[in-house]
């Protein structure tokens, strides 16, 4: 594993860091790498007087983020 990510981490080929980034993927997929314990969702509630639109694509990092795609109402 660690071998293929410092590979990784030295290949500029596209094909050959797609092939890399599978093996890890399905090594860390087949040895159930990760578990997750908790799900938590985000609800975001916004004044139409105030915000016309926002494409909310959900949370990063465990916080609301991209409110650069925040449209404000004429």
């Amino acid at each position: 594993m660690e071998k293929t990510s410092l590979e990784l981490s030295q290949t500029v080929e596209p094909k050959a860091r797609d092939a890399l980034a599978r093996a890890i993927g399905d090594h860390l997929f087949e040895s159930f790498a990760d578990i997750p314990l908790i799900v938590l969702f985000n609800e975001v509630v916004a004044d139409p007087k105030v915000v016309a639109d926002w494409l909310y694509p959900g949370t990063g990092a465990g916080r609301s983020t991209h409110f650069h795609l925040l449209k404000a109402a004429q």
